[in-house]
């Protein structure tokens, strides 16, 4: 039997709604403001200072910074694109594995808020590497820092999404009687 038709239309109207939500995310990401997205700067800045062992100042609309060392972390930094891509994932893969309504909403508000602390702790790894990778003199040509931030970004964003789609498989399946069909 084919997987499509097992899908039901609760299932149906999740996939469509994370769709749209995910689209519209995604169009309207550039309109957000830092100070809609302090609750995912905040926390990163905090971790990122306390592992790095200096200070970060916060400029009004812009986000955190320390001059001295030429970092900031700005809504751009935010991971809007992690969250957004990961939450969705999350839904697409394992939603259809619940059964009943509660439960895949239930489902859905775990996604996000596992998603918000996965984002917080992703960013932060990433910006911590890039910290520690611009401080090894590996790129002493300015002409490649900026692609060596991109490719920083790239590999750690993958490795979380990697890490994140494994946590949830492995968790799910020792909730539910660890077959591939339904896990709860």
């Amino acid at each position: 039997m084919n997987r499509l038709s097992k899908l039901n239309s609760v299932d149906i109207g999740i996939y469509i709604s994370t769709s749209i939500l995910v689209t519209a995310l995604v169009l309207n990401k550039e309109s957000i403001g830092t100070n809609l997205l302090m609750p995912i700067l905040k926390p990163v800045a905090l971790i990122v200072s306390s592992f790095l062992g200096f200070s970060l100042d916060y400029l009004s609309d812009v986000g955190f910074y320390n001059e001295k060392l030429a970092i900031m972390i700005t809504r751009k930094c935010a991971g809007v694109n992690f969250f957004i891509t990961f939450i969705g994932m999350l839904i697409f893969s394992f939603i259809r594995q619940f059964n009943g309504v509660l439960k895949k909403i239930i489902a859905i508000l775990v996604f996000f808020t596992f998603g918000y602390f996965f984002t917080i702790l992703a960013n932060a790894s990433r910006i911590i590497g890039t910290v520690y990778m611009g401080k090894a003199d590996v790129f002493l040509d300015l002409r490649y820092k900026d692609l060596m931030h991109q490719s920083m970004g790239v590999v750690f964003y993958f490795t979380y999404f990697i890490i994140g789609y494994f946590l949830f498989d492995k968790l799910l399946r020792k909730i539910g009687d660890g077959k591939n069909e339904k896990y709860i």
